[in-house]
C-alpha cells in the first residue's frame, strides 16, 4: 500500500517510473490510477520478486536501467515487506538479519516513527551479533 501511495505522489510530480512488485496485475491496476506528466501512459511495469535471488535481481536492474534511453535511474525505492517466521533471537541467522527497511538506514519525510523503529532494530540487531 505505501509503494502505492507512493507511485501516486511521484506520478503526480512528474517523475518517469518503473514500478515492480511480484504481482503483475495489481502492477497494472496501479498504473491506470496514476496521473502525472509520465503516467499512465509512460510508466513501465517490471514484474519482480526480491526473494527471486541475485542473478535476477541483476536482470531486473539491467532492464530497468535501459528503460530511459541512456538517461539511467535516478532513484530505486525498495518498499518491499517480508514477513519473517518466528524464531527466538539466538536461533535466527545471521543471513535473515541482513534484511531491514530502508527506513532503518535513510528516513524519508512524515516517516520519523516508523523509521526510528527501524533504526533501534538495525541498532539492536548490529549489537547482539558482535556480543554473541
Amino acid at each position: 500500500m505505501e509503494g502505492e501511495v507512493l507511485a501516486k505522489q511521484l506520478a503526480s510530480l512528474g517523475a518517469k517510473l518503473i514500478i515492480s512488485a511480484r504481482n503483475e496485475a495489481e502492477l497494472e491496476r496501479v498504473k491506470k490510477q496514476l496521473t502525472g506528466k509520465h503516467a499512465p501512459d509512460e510508466v513501465i511495469v517490471l514484474p519482480l520478486d526480491l526473494m527471486s535471488g541475485e542473478d535476477s535481481l541483476r536482470e531486473a536492474v539491467q532492464k530497468a536501467e535501459s528503460c530511459f534511453a541512456g538517461n539511467g535511474v535516478d532513484y530505486m525505492i525498495h518498499n518491499a515487506a517480508y514477513e519473517r517466521p518466528k524464531t527466538t533471537a539466538l536461533d535466527v541467522t545471521e543471513e535473515s538479519l541482513k534484511m531491514s527497511s530502508a527506513a532503518g538506514k535513510a528516513p524519508a519525510p512524515g516517516q520519523a516513527a516508523y523509521s526510528a523503529s527501524k533504526f533501534a532494530l538495525n541498532g539492536y540487531f548490529h549489537t547482539l551479533r558482535s556480543e554473541v
